[in-house]
């Protein structure tokens, strides 16, 4: 699900990222949820997705301390075993089991009525490769993001959930042609700036 220029784009924005010290991810990684925190993003939302941070991405895990404080509901992703390539999601406790999915990426481990749906969730904390200031994103290729959100196509932004990507400064390009099935983000959050996009500041 890409073309011949997001793809060479992902691989040369995952070769950047995989050379981060463990310090620079952190150090990003707190400025970006002390962005969120003040922002008072999460303040009105009761259900969240968060993700698990792979290959260098930006690790939500102080933000998602913060929500479980707040005694909002938590959720990590889980694929489908349906092959359909989308998303399911699993609610988050600290020191609930989890277990390697096919890419590497932990899991809750839940029984099948544990999981809800994508429609469900009110905010939705998610990476990226790359992006611009127009709410496009460069995902992993899968697809799995758009297909999951693919019901928000055609409603009027924001919608709900709400999709907010975590980045790094640098994987910001100047503009990205999205594809027909792409699902715009209605923010992005680097280590500088929250930028709510004008559609999402009705929210």
């Amino acid at each position: 699900m890409s073309t011949p220029d997001t793809q060479s784009l992902r691989v040369k924005i995952r070769k950047k990222r995989s050379t981060l010290s463990s310090q620079r991810t952190s150090q990003a990684s707190t400025q970006i949820c002390r962005l969120i925190i003040d922002a008072g993003l999460i303040r009105d939302k009761k259900h969240i997705a968060f993700y698990y941070p792979h290959g260098g991405e930006i690790d939500p895990g102080l933000l998602l301390a913060q929500a479980l404080k707040m005694n909002k509901h938590c959720y990590l992703p889980v694929l489908r075993q349906d092959g359909s390539n989308q998303l399911d999601f699993a609610a988050f406790q600290p020191g609930c089991e989890l277990k390697p999915n096919r890419y590497g990426i932990p899991e809750p481990v839940h029984k099948p009525g544990e999981l809800i749906s994508a429609q469900r969730l009110e905010l939705v904390l998610l990476p990226l490769t790359s992006y611009d200031l127009q709410g496009n994103r460069v995902g992993m290729g899968k697809g799995y993001y758009d297909r999951t959100f693919a019901f928000l196509k055609n409603r009027e932004r924001p919608g709900r959930p709400l999709l907010v990507g975590l980045a790094y400064r640098f994987q910001q390009v100047s503009k990205l042609t999205p594809q027909n099935w792409d699902i715009p983000l209605d923010g992005i959050v680097n280590e500088q700036h929250l930028t709510l996009f004008t559609s999402a500041q009705k929210t």
